[in-house]
């Protein structure tokens, strides 16, 4: 059975104050799935393939044959919200409604700096695999590298959205609206 598949994902950003808690939103990246990330659903689920995420200061451009970060620095799989659990939301494509698409997203607490000075952060990945630079399901370069102050957080939420025929579940989709970014990462401030 040839099933079409559409599949994409994209990271967003924010620094977070350690001392205060207060949250600056960064922006919202298009990622880059890897040859490596490619393969990865046909042995893993895909909310697996995005358990790790990683950080590095490369700037090397990204490209589809990346299996590691440039210049690794830390990886992480403390989740932001303190959760474990994947969250996901359905999409019935109102324009065909031939297609389902699916988000699955995590929010990770991707790299805390207490370092002393200022980190520039210009690359990012997330993976399967919980080891020091892992093999990376997508890898990101920053156009302009996120300068990481002494006593912030850096918080990435990882989504990946994948398009499905409606189908093939054989039920009904119900259009879920996930809470705000800001709200998962600073629910005080809602």
């Amino acid at each position: 059975m040839n099933i079409p598949l559409g599949i994409s994902g994209f990271y967003d950003l924010a620094l977070r104050n350690a001392r205060t808690g207060i949250v600056t939103q960064l922006g919202r990246v298009k990622n880059l799935i890897t040859d490596a990330g490619f393969d990865a659903p046909a042995r893993y689920a895909f909310a697996k393939c995005f358990e790790v995420v990683a950080v590095g200061t490369g700037r090397t451009a990204a490209k589809a044959t990346d299996t590691k970060l440039e210049a690794f620095v830390a990886k992480s799989t403390t989740y932001a919200t303190g959760g474990s659990t994947i969250n996901g939301v359905n999409f019935p494509n109102a324009a065909t409604n031939d297609y389902t698409v699916r988000e699955l997203y995590r929010t990770f607490l991707a790299y805390q700096n207490r370092s002393g000075s200022a980190v520039a952060i210009g690359e990012l990945g997330v993976s399967w695999e919980n080891v020091d630079n892992p093999t990376l399901f997508s890898r990101i370069v920053l156009t302009d590298a996120v300068s990481v102050p002494d006593g912030f957080d850096l918080l990435v939420r990882y989504t990946l959205r994948l398009q499905l025929p409606k189908d093939i579940f054989r039920t009904v989709m119900v259009r879920l609206i996930p809470e705000p970014f800001s709200a998962i990462t600073n629910p005080s401030k809602t």
